[in-house]
C-alpha cells in the first residue's frame, strides 16, 4: 500500500506546495527548509489538499488529484470517483456535459493542474 502523499494549493500565496503532511485535525503542513527542529511547521490554513494517486503518467510524472491530463478523448481533471472507489477523469464531451471514467494511465500525460493552468480546461472549469 502506498502511504498517503499530498500537495496543497495555497490560496494565500497562490502557489502549489509539494511534500505536504496532514495533521490529525486535517490541516496541511510542511516543514520549511532550514528549520532547526521538527516543531517549526508551515501550516496552510487556507489551502486545498490534493492527494497523490499512486500513479505516474507516460513520462513518469506523479499524478495528483486536480491534475489536468491529456487523454485519447481530450483533456480532463483527475478526480476521486466515490461511486467506483477509484481514481478517474472528469472530462468534457462534445455536448458540454461532464463524465467520469477510469483511465489506462500508461497513455496519459499530465499537462498542468486546475489551479495553475485553468486555461487548459476552458471556461467550464472555474475555481473558487
Amino acid at each position: 500500500m502506498i502511504p498517503a502523499k499530498f500537495r496543497v494549493w495555497d490560496k494565500d500565496s497562490e502557489k502549489m506546495i509539494y511534500g505536504v503532511g496532514i495533521d490529525p485535525s486535517g490541516i496541511p503542513y510542511s516543514i520549511p527548509e532550514g528549520a532547526e527542529d521538527y516543531t517549526q511547521f508551515d501550516y496552510y490554513l487556507n489551502g486545498i489538499k490534493m492527494q497523490f494517486t499512486g500513479l505516474k503518467d507516460r513520462n513518469g510524472k506523479e499524478i495528483y488529484e486536480g491534475d489536468i491530463i491529456d487523454t485519447n478523448g481530450g483533456r480532463g481533471e483527475v478526480i476521486w470517483n466515490e461511486e467506483l472507489a477509484a481514481w478517474g477523469v472528469k472530462q468534457m464531451v462534445s455536448d458540454h456535459t461532464w463524465i467520469d471514467r477510469l483511465c489506462d494511465w500508461t497513455d496519459e500525460e499530465v499537462i498542468g493542474n486546475i489551479y495553475e493552468n485553468q486555461e487548459l480546461m476552458g471556461d467550464n472549469n472555474e475555481r473558487d
